[in-house]
């Protein structure tokens, strides 16, 4: 291992960090590793890498094996018989056997409790319940595990199959983090405290396309996760590290819905102090105060995360200096308190830490990492901020949050900033920058960040690949985001900052803080942008409202964020730039991709999920599905709700309006999820819209309709027009409620909205005085869906 240059506090290797921090606890330290290994028992790690060497590095054991047969293990959805063979214990680690292997023959079923995760076995080419044959089984486990496998069964001295041994060693290999080697949190968190939890991981390999993992991790709110090995010609430790989730969700299948986060984190932080120095050359250092309170139970190892960059010197807890262990490259922190704290007490952690936080080209300088620039538990719950950055003169720099005090020093100024208002993260922006004023005085105040350094090659955004200079933030951006903001707080309220800052960074997605917006420069293509570019400008702006004041509870309402921030883009598009013919064109275009998505899908491949799946729906082999449906799919669900609440008469919104205004005044500063949504759209529609939500955002069809229509002379002189629409793509139980537009030529039209059911409807438009020239289905974007006229 090399050492790294480290910034102004030097250079250090971790492991010699561990080792000088275990000094000053050597006595805890030696008690635990005077305690005699055996299967009964379990005692606190003392030295967290060796330990997790070990642990990856453990191999079955000839001397034992036992000879099964009819042996089944239960654990919540999983029902795991081994039916003939052979099975390994490892050797004991820190006093306790953590991990077996089977060869032989045996069956795995997984029985999800939720249609909802039922269906996602279907989608993956599956029955509803998986039942898997087994050669061989890989177990890691901290739970009752070893007990069941050996109760009144002796020990035989039985060599271990090359294949059992290789299966055992890919699985372990597999859940350690393969650049840093780092153990997977949840078993690590038992292993290192010494423990059990309940954690049990079972890799089942059934031959080729047939190898699967099983996991109950309790540190999770969604604790049992099933996971499959995309299919490859042959195996390969990088496949199952490639492994995708094919279902996830709690144990019994209740769901927690006073959860805020995926992960169950050690510590609870109120507030961050965070006092920074960055030198003239970007090295950077850091004195972190984390005021938390500890949640779980006898931990003597705390997990936090930090970026991998960033070496730790040291780590105080309430006072008193504190173990602590980091594996290069691992952005896992452990920290070992002087005494072990019990849920629900409060503490005061201080970490000092320094590295290399920056990058830079030309004279454009980046955060590595824009949120573990810090030390946190991991869960992103909200806190406050107060941070002081000592850095050159010849940079501005801007965090979030208001400014307290600034101070110049000869070359280098000292500035207070504090978010008052707790927030998942906090960020800053360090560069050559000017920043100024725009738009109307009143609330939100917004500013810019404008680039004044060398000029730089960008590529414009729409699809074209030409190269231009510059890509300078032009004032008509911000000018135009100001409005935007102006728009939303008109819309919705006010955001949670009370003012903003507009930067450009050399990248192409962009980020939003709370009160900082950073917009790639891609998107400044000129006045003569493309609506696409409009709309993901507005995007960004609209994420002071959906994501930085109304957060999205759990990962399954991601959409809540990303579907109505990119909703809020097109509705700044239509209603407060009056670009309707953009608006629709862009939503027509988001629906085009939908559809070209599920007709590019490899022969063996699957199609996108549900909104519902959240962040799941993006794998390595679909990276791109999360944006496509959160986001573009997510907006149209709600173009389609405003739909369903448009007054046609009078072509009045205003209960959608309102609806969206309730739902964001509702969960200002809170997080809210799609049931929160739903029960609030069914107020305004005034009906059950449970039917709209199944098929829209829990399922993931999308239909095809057949449209004709015949138009009849009645004996009165009026005309009757006779209507039939055949829908594919979607169940029999498909409903959904369809404005048309009839047209009579001369700019005269109307439009009438009828329900289409099922596969195939028919109905009636109204009389008319005039025969039509054109009827169009589905217009005004009503309904998320291709569209083909066909002969009566």
């Amino acid at each position: 291992m090399q050492p790294r240059q480290a910034g102004p506090l030097g250079s250090r290797l971790r492991p010699l960090v561990l080792a000088l921090a275990l000094e000053a606890t050597g006595a805890r330290a030696d008690a635990a590793a005077a305690t005699p290994p055996g299967d009964s028992a379990w005692a606190p790690v003392a030295h967290p890498i060796a330990a997790v060497d070990r642990f990856l590095t453990q191999r079955a054991v000839r001397t034992r094996s036992i000879h099964v047969r009819g042996l089944t293990l239960e654990r919540d959805a999983a029902r795991i018989a081994l039916e003939d063979g052979d099975l390994w214990l490892c050797e004991p680690i820190a006093g306790r056997v953590l991990a077996a292997v089977f060869r032989g023959a045996g069956t795995m079923t997984v029985t999800p409790p939720t249609p909802f995760e039922r269906n996602e076995l279907v989608r993956f080419g599956r029955a509803p319940v998986l039942t898997l044959p087994i050669r061989t089984l890989a177990l890691i486990f901290a739970d009752s595990t070893a007990a069941e496998l050996t109760r009144g069964r002796p020990f035989t001295d039985t060599p271990v199959p090359g294949e059992a041994a290789r299966s055992l060693k890919w699985f372990l290999d597999s859940v350690g983090e393969p650049r840093s080697g780092e153990l997977v949190r949840g078993m690590a968190w038992p292993y290192f405290n010494g423990r059990a939890n309940g954690y049990f991981f079972a890799y089942a390999d059934g031959g080729k396309d047939q190898r699967w993992f099983f996991e109950i991790d309790p540190l999770q709110h969604e604790e049992v996760s099933l996971w499959r090995v995309p299919p490859a010609p042959f195996l390969t430790l990088q496949s199952l590290s490639d492994r995708e989730v094919v279902c996830r969700f709690p144990r019994g299948g209740v769901y927690d819905t006073t959860a805020v986060s995926e992960l169950r984190p050690d510590l609870a932080v109120r507030e961050y102090r965070l006092d920074c120095v960055v030198s003239s050359v970007l090295g950077f250092s850091a004195q972190a105060e984390l005021q938390a309170k500890s949640l779980l139970d006898r931990e003597d190892w705390i997990r936090l995360d930090l970026f991998s960059e960033l070496d730790v010197d040291s780590v105080d807890w309430d006072g008193t200096p504190a173990s602590f262990a980091r594996r290069d490259q691992s952005q896992a922190l452990w920290v070992r308190p002087p005494s072990v704290p019990g849920p629900g007490e409060d503490h005061v952690l201080r970490i000092a830490y320094h590295g290399d936080l920056f990058t830079s080209t030309l004279d454009w300088i980046q955060l590595r990492s824009p949120t573990g620039w810090y030390p946190s538990p991991g869960s992103r719950e909200p806190a406050t901020f107060d941070m002081t950055f000592h850095h050159p003169a010849e940079f501005l720099l801007r965090p979030v949050g208001e400014p307290v005090s600034f101070v110049p020093k000869g070359d280098a100024s000292v500035s207070r900033w504090v978010v008052r208002q707790p927030a998942r993260n906090a960020t800053f922006v360090l560069g050559r920058f000017d920043e100024r004023s725009f738009g109307a005085a009143g609330i939100p105040r917004v500013s810019a960040l404008i680039y004044q350094g060398k000029p730089h090659k960008v590529l414009m955004s729409g699809g074209r690949t030409t190269l231009i200079e510059g890509g300078k933030l032009e004032d008509w951006v911000v000018d135009d985001a100001a409005k935007c903001a102006a728009f939303y707080q008109q819309r919705l309220g006010p955001a949670q900052a009370p003012s903003f800052v507009v930067g450009q960074i050399p990248a192409l997605e962009g980020e939003a803080f709370p009160g900082l917006i950073n917009i790639p420069q891609t998107a400044f293509a000129g006045a003569t942008a493309i609506a696409e570019d409009q709309v993901f400008r507005s995007h960004e702006v609209a994420h002071q409202w959906w994501g930085c004041t109304v957060a999205a509870r759990t990962y399954h309402d991601h959409w809540l964020e990303e579907g109505f921030a990119d909703f809020s883009g097109l509705w700044y598009l239509q209603s407060g730039l009056g670009h309707n013919r953009d608006y629709l064109d862009v939503l027509h275009e988001w629906g085009e991709e939908l559809f070209r998505d599920r007709e590019v899908r490899p022969e063996h491949g699957r199609q996108a999920g549900p909104i519902w799946l959240g962040s799941r729906n993006a794998s390595r082999q679909r990276p791109n599905d999360y944006a496509l449906i959160d986001s573009k799919k997510g907006a149209w669900v709600l173009q389609m709700l405003r739909s369903m609440l448009l007054d046609l008469d009078t072509m009045d919104d205003s209960r959608f309006s309102a609806l969206m205004r309730d739902f964001y005044r509702s969960y200002a500063g809170r997080t809210a999820s799609t049931e929160d949504f739903r029960r609030l759209a069914e107020q305004h529609a005034g009906r059950d819209l449970g039917w709209f939500f199944d098929q829209w955002v829990y399922r993931t069809g999308l239909p095809t309709f057949r449209f004709a229509s015949n138009t009849e002379r009645l004996p009165d002189g009026r005309y009757l027009v006779s209507c039939r629409v055949e829908q594919s793509g979607m169940g029999d139980d498909f409903r959904m409620p369809v404005t048309l537009r009839v047209e009579f030529g001369k700019d005269q039209f109307a439009w009438v909205r009828r329900v289409v059911a099922g596969r195939s409807t028919r109905f009636e438009l109204p009389a008319m005085a005039m025969p039509p020239t054109r009827i169009v289905f589905a217009d005004v974007a009503s309904v998320l869906g291709r569209v083909k006229d066909v002969a009566w």
